[in-house]
């Protein structure tokens, strides 16, 4: 039984924030996925979280169906986090 998803954006997303890292994988079609620091803390708290990356988790209609979409944080830190974007790091990476 799947306890939740976290939804991740892919690692080749254009922005990221400050403490976002990229060492998770989507639990469907394996792409590199970024983690915000909100992401990270979440992920803390329920191990048990599948990640899957936007596109699979959009593309799936039977996950659709059932959702109870949460923030994966407080709407200050995603706030936050959403003002300090910054180009994505990532991409620059060889």
């Amino acid at each position: 039984m799947v306890n939740g998803f976290l939804v991740c954006a892919p690692a080749t997303a254009e922005f990221t924030t400050p403490g976002s890292i990229f060492d998770h994988h989507c639990s469907r079609c394996r792409q590199r996925v970024m983690l915000a620091t909100s992401g990270q803390k979440i992920l803390k708290e329920k191990p048990a979280l599948v990640i899957i990356c936007a596109k699979c988790y959009l593309t799936d209609e039977s996950l659709l169906a059932d959702a109870d979409i949460r923030p994966a944080g407080p709407i200050e830190q995603m706030l936050d986090d959403l003002f300090r974007r910054r180009p994505n790091p990532f991409l620059r990476r060889n």
